[in-house]
């Protein structure tokens, strides 16, 4: 079954096929990236003439390419946060690191938090309760 990724601001789903379709900024400058809906797969696409303006540990900008909102986590500013409709399933929120090159993924169901990536022990202080205003 299709993992759907929607915008938490406006709902729309922003992986129609087989990618994650987002507007990346990096000091002014924008850009698509595709990004690949499996956790833990960091596989992206981005248009070649952006690598000349990013820097690899660096944070980036997410927008949403419906409405434009900005995707910054209210958990951390370091992460990234889209919710995710899976059928059969709890819905959830899916988290990622702002940071080029950084490879931190975690997968919010309401009853577990499954991290993934090299780098997600980087955000073990990071409370990721039920209870907290922005689940």
């Amino acid at each position: 079954m299709k993992t759907t990724f929607k915008c938490p601001h406006c709902q729309g789903v922003i992986n129609p096929r087989e990618y994650l379709i987002l507007i990346i900024e990096y000091k002014s400058k924008r850009g698509l990236i595709l990004l690949s809906p499996n956790p833990g797969d960091y596989h992206s696409i981005w248009d070649e003439s952006f690598d000349q303006h990013v820097v690899r540990g660096e944070p980036v900008d997410f927008y949403c390419p419906i409405c434009d909102a900005g995707l910054q986590s209210p958990a951390s500013d370091k992460l990234v946060e889209l919710d995710m409709i899976t059928p059969g399933e709890k819905d959830g929120k899916a988290l990622f690191s702002r940071i080029l090159g950084e490879h931190a993924t975690f997968v919010l169901d309401g009853d577990q938090i499954i991290p993934y990536g090299r780098d997600a022990n980087r955000f073990e202080n990071l409370n990721f309760s039920e209870g907290d205003s922005w689940w």
